[in-house]
């Protein structure tokens, strides 16, 4: 486990001061405690892609979600109503799919927000794991639900 502090490269000494004030139980179970640099290029890069790459895709595919739909429903394109509530299905699933991304925002805001605060509540950390794995968990089932061969094969 490490402990992340603002502080660049914070060296070792002052970390373990740190840890014994707001960590004891660290100290007690003599677990390693050593820095890590979380304020290094690819980390910063990462979340600034969660926070401000996906829910601007997300805005794009909403747009082009309404635009397919708006096509679909303007009878220009000549197909019958079995594969026109397909298609329809086919644009909300992948509209579903692109909203699961942005549950991938939280923990980056937790992980900003705790560059400058100290966060204790283990919960509250663990939850940004459940978040960034739900996306995995849940992918599966929304295709299951949306592709009517899949949803009757189960």
């Amino acid at each position: 486990f490490q402990v992340n502090v603002a502080y660049h490269q914070t060296e070792t000494v002052i970390l373990e001061k740190i840890v014994e004030e707001y960590f004891p139980e660290f100290i007690k179970d003599r677990l390693p405690i050593n820095g890590h640099d979380s304020l290094s290029l690819h980390v910063i890069l990462v979340n600034g892609f969660y926070v401000t790459g996906l829910p601007t895709l997300w805005i794009a595919v909403f747009i082009l979600r309404r635009n397919v739909l708006g096509l679909l429903d303007s009878h220009r394109v000549p197909m019958s109503q079995r594969s026109l509530q397909l298609q329809k299905a086919f644009v909300k699933s992948v509209t579903v799919h692109a909203s699961l991304s942005l549950l991938a925002i939280y923990p980056s805001f937790v992980y900003f927000i705790g560059q400058f605060i100290a966060i204790h509540e283990v919960n509250f950390l663990d939850s940004c794991f459940f978040f960034l794995q739900l996306e995995c968990a849940v992918t599966p089932l929304v295709t299951i639900y949306y592709v009517p061969n899949y949803r009757r094969s189960v």
